[in-house]
């Protein structure tokens, strides 16, 4: 639900009115006196002007954020009563060589890649040149060279003078390359102590290589640039112990909807499992921890407000009567209320499939806990108000300001 939709369902007359100060809101009311309510609106006659103001600016906080954040909770709580963290997944068993990085959905039996070897781009390594000497130009000219790259051949040129430095010359060249961008990029590097430099290529994409020659001039062999520190190559890997397959980029299609990012060569197999989403699980916990966290954040800021303290009494009973299944998965409230995962057990939990007993299990341990819950998200749903001033809900948006100037 976006907040465009979070207002028009809840009727806030400016979502953005609750992230300022309110220093900087003005109204003027129907009446012409400056405030947030027309002073006739009904229940407000012994209600001060700034009483009025501060009292809605509260309300209104805690509604818009406890919406969002309870909407955000309904889709998490989804994920995980309507089984999609619980779906299985493609899994590498070695993420430091092997990431997954897109599963299609498709079953399959475990596999098994060994990586050979990576794609590499191509990069050339210039000769080391005293950065103040004269490159042995004795007069003001044109160096052209080419670089052929993907089947395609490019002329570049760039003037010099007599006066030229060894390092001005290679920044030339190097600008020359640079601004042409055709999948190279050239760069200067300098020894320790600053005395010496070399001009470096490298190529952008993996198992493109590319040639550069002399064409008028001898920039080329007087910088060494043509010098290959390391040739481009494909990804060479094999599945299972067929064939060997390569690809131009580190990335590979693996079968059954998989594709990997190969990120070092394996002295073993590396193996892909099909099995529970425990990622979906553990991010799922952490973000139910933060909704909540969120929401009861918003609700302290209005708990002066004796039916936002009803609202924060019922949550927080919902909370305590679960704290010993919710720290069965990981989950922890501490003495204000609020809720905090334990990383390493969350992960825990989602391995031995206690989260999937918690939600799904025959019986499910925190059935009381995310049933109570919805109960509240849609009493809470059906009319947000009820939590806040009475006065606040009986209101129609005709009682409230056409406007509202917000500025800072």
């Amino acid at each position: 639900m976006s907040i465009m939709q979070i207002n028009q369902q809840f009727g806030f007359a400016s979502f953005q009115s609750v992230t300022k100060s309110k220093s900087v809101l003005k109204t003027v009311s129907n009446s012409g006196q400056q405030g947030w309510f027309n002073l006739s609106a009904p229940g407000m006659e012994n209600f001060k002007t700034n009483e009025r103001n501060a009292s809605f600016f509260s309300a209104q906080s805690f509604v818009s954020v406890a919406s969002v954040q309870i909407t955000r909770m309904s889709v998490v709580f989804g994920g995980f009563t309507g089984g999609s963290h619980f779906e299985k997944t493609a899994v590498s068993g070695d993420t430091s060589a092997l990431e997954i990085k897109s599963f299609g959905g498709k079953e399959f039996e475990d596999k098994n890649v060994l990586i050979e070897q990576l794609a590499t781009a191509q990069k050339n390594a210039g000769k080391m040149m005293n950065v103040n000497a004269n490159p042995g130009t004795q007069k003001n000219g044109v160096y052209t060279f080419e670089i052929e790259i993907g089947g395609e051949i490019h002329k570049l040129s760039f003037d010099v003078d007599h006066k030229e430095t060894n390092k001005t010359f290679q920044q030339k060249m190097a600008d020359a390359i640079n601004s042409a961008n055709i999948g190279i990029t050239a760069y200067i590097t300098t020894d320790a102590d600053g005395k010496n430099s070399a001009l470096n290529l490298d190529g952008k994409e993996t198992g493109v290589g590319f040639a550069i020659r002399d064409v008028l001039g001898n920039a080329v062999a007087l910088t060494g640039i043509g010098n290959v520190s390391q040739q481009a190559q494909n990804a060479i890997f094999s599945i299972n112990g067929g064939e060997k397959q390569t690809s131009k980029t580190n990335v590979a299609d693996l079968g059954n909807g998989i594709t990997a990012a190969l990120l070092k060569a394996s002295e073993k197999p590396v193996p892909v499992t099909f099995v529970k989403d425990t990622k979906a699980m553990h991010d799922g916990i952490h973000n139910m921890c933060d909704c909540f966290n969120k929401m009861w954040e918003a609700a302290n800021g209005n708990q002066n407000d004796r039916f936002t303290g009803l609202f924060m009494k019922s949550f927080s009973k919902t909370v305590s009567m679960s704290v010993t299944v919710l720290k069965s998965i990981g989950v922890n409230a501490d003495a204000e209320g609020f809720l905090s995962a334990d990383s390493a057990k969350v992960w825990e939990a989602a391995t031995n499939g206690t989260i999937e007993k918690f939600f799904w299990g025959e019986k499910p341990a925190g059935r009381d806990f995310f049933e109570q819950f919805n109960t509240l998200f849609d009493r809470f749903t059906r009319n947000p108000w009820q939590f806040v001033h009475p006065n606040f809900k009986r209101w129609s948006m005709m009682n409230m300001p056409n406007a509202v100037d917000v500025k800072g």
